[in-house]
């Protein structure tokens, strides 16, 4: 397979606040159209300016659960009482249109999506997978709180949450210490370019 042949899709984690969707749209904004993002679906409710298919596909929790049952989604996950899932349709048919993707996504959603790789060539082939660390605990603390969207309790939750998350980052294909805005998307550019011009 010539490298140039190759569609990859790009699985960003890291603990929250860590600024995942920030790269991500920096890298969008970069890319586009030669790379896309990846819109899950999810059970929650739409918050205001949101559009279906956009954001998310938004869907009740019975449509969810019989697309689950049907095997139309190649992972899902439980986060704060909504369900949310990838749609095997919305990632086939764009690597097969030779788009590259990017999506955030837990440790257990992309350990999820490699162990069923093994079984698809196709995922396989595609599958790139970068963890961003924070710089340190001090750092995304103060993120968080720069924020202003969670309470103090949350915040705290967060931070337990990120150091255990931070214990999966050796599961990954690249790991980087989060810096600044520039920093990050210098990084995340050169992973890309790196695995555009890699052959399998």
């Amino acid at each position: 397979m010539k490298a140039r042949d190759r569609a990859i899709w790009i699985l960003v984690s890291g603990p929250s606040g860590v600024g995942k969707t920030t790269l991500i749209e920096q890298m969008l904004g970069n890319y586009f159209p030669r790379l896309q993002s990846v819109v899950t679906a999810t059970t929650r409710m739409r918050r205001a300016g949101e559009e279906n298919g956009r954001q998310y596909f938004f869907m009740s929790s019975e449509e969810f659960v019989r697309k689950e049952k049907a095997g139309e989604f190649l992972e899902t996950v439980e986060r704060h009482g909504a369900m949310y899932g990838t749609l095997k349709s919305e990632i086939q048919h764009k690597l097969e249109a030779q788009r590259d993707l990017i999506m955030h996504i837990d440790w257990k959603g992309k350990r999820k999506l490699e162990s069923l790789a093994r079984h698809h060539a196709w995922l396989q082939r595609a599958i790139v997978s970068v963890f961003v660390k924070p710089g340190s605990m001090v750092s995304l603390r103060r993120r968080l709180e720069r924020r202003g969207r969670n309470t103090r309790a949350e915040i705290l939750m967060r931070l337990r949450e990120a150091k255990r998350d931070m214990t999966h980052a050796e599961e990954y294909d690249y790991v980087f210490a989060s810096g600044s805005y520039e920093q990050d998307l210098y990084r995340m550019k050169a992973i890309y370019a790196a695995e555009k011009i890699r052959l399998r």
